[in-house]
């Protein structure tokens, strides 16, 4: 036996939860398309709510619900419309479309993932017809982050 040392090649060790990868938030993460949030980067923003890291996404803007001045929503200008003409961006929580558009819906510390798409750019299986975008929340599953 030789006593040589051998210089091996590096080795890539990646992290990932499991219930992210089944539901493709890594392959999307590859595509460079809407803005995507582990849930180290919102540690590093500093987020309070999830409002917070939505305001950071180009295109998109906050509005209050007039009837319920705590509900805050994400919209974006409609495609071919002009500024004026905006409509909300439908959020869904863990894969599921919720009816409030509400993107502080979760508490922000609850998250252990989020992603933000504007028109076409919005993975298929969340398209809404005639939506002008889509906000994914991911919580933290038993046993996760």
């Amino acid at each position: 036996m030789s006593e040589e040392a051998i210089e091996l090649a590096p080795i890539d060790v990646r992290v990932t939860e499991p219930f992210l990868e089944s539901n493709g938030f890594y392959r999307r993460s590859g595509r460079r398309l809407g803005r995507q949030y582990s849930r180290a980067q919102l540690d590093e923003l500093s987020i309070l709510e999830v409002s917070d890291a939505v305001r950071l996404s180009p295109g998109v803007s906050l509005g209050y619900d007039p009837s319920l001045p705590t509900r805050v929503i994400a919209s974006s200008p409609r495609t071919g419309a002009s500024r004026a003409q905006v409509c909300p961006l439908t959020v869904f929580v863990d894969g599921v479309r919720t009816l409030d558009p509400d993107v502080n819906q979760v508490p922000s510390d609850w998250l252990a993932a989020m992603e933000i798409y504007l028109g076409a750019e919005a993975p298929a299986q969340y398209r809404v017809p005639g939506g002008c975008g889509v906000v994914l929340l991911w919580t933290k599953q038993k046993g996760g982050a």
